[in-house]
């Protein structure tokens, strides 16, 4: 191949390709750029998938007592907290949630001991679990009224139907509590690592249990239930005290 000379006259051509070639490499980068995994904000580790950013850990001071997330990482919503996100995060009290979030995976929030109150927002669509598991502090949760899956009543979280039980708040004091008679399903470790109460009423409404033990610690505890109930059953299998009441 002949080499192409720089002259006076063919100057502007060799401009031409060298500018062309300079477009195609950055053309080429693009693509490869948007699909890293990069973090522009030292307190988090995250990933981009289909052009939403999921926090996958925390990485901050772990002193800090209130946090509040970002709605965006890499110019992409924040819609998902994976699991253990904030694993040992002990002394965080507070935190405020992206209001674009969608999905809470398993239990971010796992023995962060200090943690007092937890609000979903309006977006939340997927809670895995209790996301609030071993909370020892915890005594609230909320949910935005306009979310379409998810309500809390006293504190308590329950599907929009509520007629499953998801999370009840390890930091609260009452020493009995029972489940409403909408219920008919107890998710696993709804009732956390080690909740506060000693009697558990559990009436005939109530069909569906989880596969194992729903109490850590099940020597403590007592479960009211009705005769020839699901929860009769249950307590029998489980080796669990309880005791036959009347429903009302």
């Amino acid at each position: 191949m002949k080499k192409l000379s720089i002259t006076q006259e063919n100057r502007p051509l060799v401009f031409q390709m060298k500018k062309a070639i300079c477009l195609l490499v950055v053309a080429l980068a693009v693509p490869l750029l948007s699909s890293c995994h990069q973090t522009d904000v030292p307190s988090f580790k995250y990933k981009i998938e289909n052009d939403e950013a999921i926090i996958t850990s925390y990485q901050a001071n772990m002193d800090e007592a209130r946090v509040v997330l970002p709605e965006e990482l890499q110019g992409k919503p924040v819609t998902t907290l994976e699991e253990n996100a904030f694993y040992q995060h002990k002394n965080m009290e507070f935190i405020t949630l992206p209001q674009l979030l969608t999905t809470i995976s398993g239990s971010p929030f796992y023995r962060c001991y200090s943690l007092k109150e937890l609000h979903i927002p309006h977006n939340v669509k997927q809670i895995d679990g209790n996301p609030v598991f071993r909370c020892g502090s915890l005594t609230k949760i909320t949910v935005d009224t306009n979310n379409s899956c998810f309500t809390a009543v006293d504190g308590i979280l329950f599907n929009k139907e509520k007629t499953e039980l998801i999370a009840y708040p390890e930091g609260r004091t009452d020493e009995s509590y029972t489940v409403p008679r909408s219920i008919e399903k107890i998710a696993v470790d709804a009732f956390g690592y080690d909740p506060q109460f000693k009697q558990l009423t559990v009436l005939s409404n109530v069909k569906e249990f989880p596969e194992g033990n729903m109490f850590v610690f099940p020597d403590d505890i007592t479960l009211y239930v009705e005769l020839n109930s699901a929860a009769e059953q249950y307590a029998k299998c489980h080796n669990l005290n309880f005791r036959i009441i009347n429903g009302t």
